[in-house]
């Protein structure tokens, strides 16, 4: 596969796997359960496509094993290839999800907020 070729297919994984895990129904209570009772920054994480594509990017380039040779620095490739993967997969995952019907709204506050149980309640 071309190296063009290689950075479509890497934009078009980042793009789909980092929109179905931040805003597909899905993967709703794994998110929740990531974000509970942790610092706002987290929530913020996982509810972003485009934060967690960043994450996902580097994932996808690790595990095919070699960035798209540019400047023939392996560490200036990865981060080029990288960030180039990163821009690309938004086009992807939009795509994707006028396919399939617009992203359902981000959930309210005190709808992934999970309450403090109290100590009578815990048994």
């Amino acid at each position: 596969m071309g190296d063009p070729m290689k950075l479509v297919v890497m934009a078009l994984a980042t793009g789909s796997i980092s929109m179905t895990l931040a805003r597909s129904r899905m993967f709703r209570e794994v998110r929740w359960w990531l974000a509970r009772g942790r610092p706002e920054w987290v929530w913020d994480f996982v509810k972003c496509p485009w934060c967690m594509s960043h994450w996902i990017a580097a994932g996808v380039i690790l595990a095919i094993g070699k960035p798209v040779a540019v400047a023939g620095n392996v560490w200036l490739d990865f981060v080029l290839t990288w960030m180039a993967v990163v821009a690309l997969a938004p086009a992807a995952a939009f795509l994707i999800y006028r396919c399939y019907g617009d992203l359902p709204p981000v959930p309210t506050e005190q709808e992934w907020k999970f309450p403090v149980p109290d100590d009578d309640e815990v048994t």
